[in-house]
């Protein structure tokens, strides 16, 4: 019983609602710069790379500005169930650690407790943003010839399922495996930041403010995107790379599939549609945690009626 009080706890799941709400508002906020970035990413290793001006013109033109909105659904989805599971897992562990050890948390012990929720988050939702991705991506007329669209998140995954097996529904797990580095460095350096930040906001006498939750967060994912892009690449290649007509895929994997776009394009290719990335995924982060932050003590006070007592998991 103390481990399942220790696990289903008010902090936990205030910390997984935040991070849930902080995500999803963040992604419709910024949610067409989404489209333009995994379109980028997604466009054959043998085509010229577009500007984001272009694929947004190319957009408007074929499927008009619901074209800037097309898999909202889904990506709401994976992006909530993702952070609802990463933030809460997150916050036990830590919560667990600090219980059992009495000891403030080390850098490195958070850089492990991150990679760890990391992990748990991609197994459980790895099938969920293959098809999410794969529904911003799809054009009406389908992906490839005679291949009709997904209508939807579970259409999705029972077709996905049954065309291609349990494989067909965790395709990428290895580098969503890797990029698990990427919300742990993400994490690890807003915490520095944060610290700091604390120290600063207690010298002037006033709490750290939406504004500098704002900065931190956007300087953190620069941080992460930027050491960790290449895989992202690969990722977005691997989740849109459906079974041709032959049952042949594009690609055999994440190694290979870096490869033939180095083969192609050299050390630029693994850096396509960065620009776009870093736009989407920076601001998207940086409103996120700004949320977060809001968010987890107003779910606690819900919850509890409490604020003073709120214990901070991160």
């Amino acid at each position: 019983m103390d481990i399942i009080s220790e696990i289903f706890t008010t902090t936990n799941f205030a910390d997984g609602c935040a991070g849930a709400c902080g995500g999803v508002s963040a992604i419709s906020v910024f949610y067409p710069l989404n489209i333009v970035r995994t379109k980028l990413q997604t466009d054959d290793i043998n085509a010229k790379e577009r500007s984001i001006s272009t694929v947004i013109t190319d957009i408007l033109r074929e499927e008009g500005l619901q074209g800037l909105f097309k898999g909202y659904k889904g990506q709401v989805i994976a992006l909530g169930c993702s952070n609802f599971i990463y933030f809460y897992t997150y916050s036990m562990i830590k919560l667990i650690i600090q219980k059992k050890t009495s000891k403030v948390i080390t850098p490195f012990t958070n850089l492990a407790v991150g990679a760890v929720a990391g992990v748990v988050n991609v197994l459980m939702t790895t099938p969920l943003w293959m098809v999410s991705t794969q529904l911003q991506v799809q054009a009406r007329k389908g992906t490839k010839a005679g291949m009709e669209p997904y209508k939807g998140m579970w259409d999705g995954l029972v077709r996905c399922y049954n065309a291609e097996g349990i494989e067909g529904l965790w395709k990428g797990l290895v580098p969503n495996l890797a990029l698990v580095s990427n919300p742990t460095i993400h994490f690890f350096v807003y915490e520095r930041l944060r610290i700091v930040m604390s120290k600063i906001a207690a010298k002037r006498g006033s709490g750290i403010t939406s504004f500098e939750f704002f900065c931190m967060g956007a300087m953190a994912k620069a941080v992460a995107t930027v050491l960790t892009y290449p895989v992202q690449l690969a990722q977005s290649q691997l989740r849109n790379d459906r079974k041709s007509a032959d049952g042949k895929r594009k690609f055999k994997g994440t190694i290979d599939c870096l490869a033939k776009i180095y083969h192609k394009s050299g050390v630029k290719g693994l850096f396509r549609g960065m620009f776009a990335k870093l736009w989407q995924t920076v601001l998207t982060a940086a409103f996120q945690f700004m949320a977060y932050e809001k968010v987890r003590v107003l779910v606690f006070y819900a919850l509890t009626g409490k604020t003073k007592n709120y214990k901070r998991a991160h």
